[in-house]
C-alpha cells in the first residue's frame, strides 16, 4: 500500500489549504530546520476584523539572517499574545462557543519562546479538532541533509513514504528538478481551490485567510468539511 507524505514549514495560524494537505496524507512533516524567511507566513497571517483584512504578526527577537525556523525566538509574550487573543475574540465572538479553540490558542501561544514550537503546537491541536489523523514529525528530528529537492526526497524516504504530495506553488521548481525521475518518488500536486463561504461582516469573499476565519465565521464542523473539499 502506498504511503503519502506532505512536507510543510510550520506557519502561523495556517489557511484552509494547509489543512487540506494534511487531511490527504499518511505522514505530515514540519520542515523546521530550514532558514526562516523574514516577513513570511511563519510569523503572520490574516483574519477579518469588521469585514476588513487584518494582519496578525508575531514579533521576533532580532537574530542573524541565516537563522533556522526552529532556532527563532519570539518577543516577550506580553507584547503580542494578549493582543492576538483579544483581536480574535472581538473579530469572531462566536469562536468563544467553539469548544477548545481559544484554549488551544492560549496554551500554544505561551508554550514556548520558539516560533516553530508555537506554530507546531497550534497546528497539531487543530489537526485534532478538525479530525485529521495523519502522523506528524519534525524534519529536525529526521536529520535529513540535502538542498531543495534532495532534502525533500530524503525526508520522504525517511518516513517510509513513496508518494510526495506538494502544494501547487512548488510545481515549477520540483518539475525543473525532475523530482519524480531523479528520486524515484511519485509526485502529485494538491488540487484545492477555496470556495466562498459566509464571512462575518464581509460583503465580498476574501480568500486564503487563516483557518481562524473559517472557524470563527462558521464553526468547527463546517471547517472540518470545508478543508476536505477539492476543486
Amino acid at each position: 500500500m502506498q504511503r503519502t507524505c506532505v512536507i510543510m514549514q510550520p506557519t502561523y495560524l495556517p489557511w484552509s489549504g494547509y489543512f487540506n494537505l494534511a487531511a490527504k496524507c499518511d505522514t505530515f512533516v514540519f520542515l523546521d530546520d530550514v532558514q526562516l524567511e523574514k516577513r513570511s507566513w511563519q510569523t503572520r497571517n490574516r483574519i477579518l476584523v469588521s469585514g476588513r483584512e487584518f494582519l496578525l504578526s508575531v514579533p521576533l527577537v532580532k537574530s542573524a539572517q541565516t537563522i533556522k525556523i526552529n532556532e527563532t525566538l519570539v518577543s516577550d509574550w506580553a507584547s503580542w499574545c494578549p493582543k492576538h487573543l483579544k483581536t480574535i475574540e472581538l473579530a469572531y465572538p462566536s469562536i468563544l462557543l467553539e469548544t477548545g479553540v481559544i484554549e488551544i490558542l492560549t496554551k500554544s501561544f505561551y508554550a514556548s519562546r520558539k516560533i516553530s514550537e508555537i506554530n507546531v503546537a497550534i497546528i497539531r491541536s487543530f489537526f485534532k479538532i478538525l479530525g485529521i489523523d495523519c502522523e506528524t514529525t519534525l524534519s529536525s528530528q529526521l536529520r535529513c541533509d540535502g538542498h531543495r529537492s534532495q532534502k525533500l526526497a530524503n525526508i520522504v524516504r525517511a518516513v517510509g513514504a513513496d508518494v510526495y504530495l506538494s502544494p501547487e506553488g512548488s510545481r515549477e521548481y520540483l518539475e525543473a528538478d525532475d523530482f519524480s525521475n531523479r528520486f524515484g518518488i511519485e509526485l502529485i500536486f494538491q488540487k484545492y481551490t477555496p470556495s466562498p463561504y459566509p464571512q462575518r461582516k464581509s460583503e465580498n469573499f476574501v480568500s486564503h485567510l487563516s483557518i481562524i476565519d473559517v472557524i470563527g465565521s462558521n464553526g468547527v464542523d463546517f471547517a472540518s468539511s470545508y478543508i476536505r473539499r477539492d476543486e
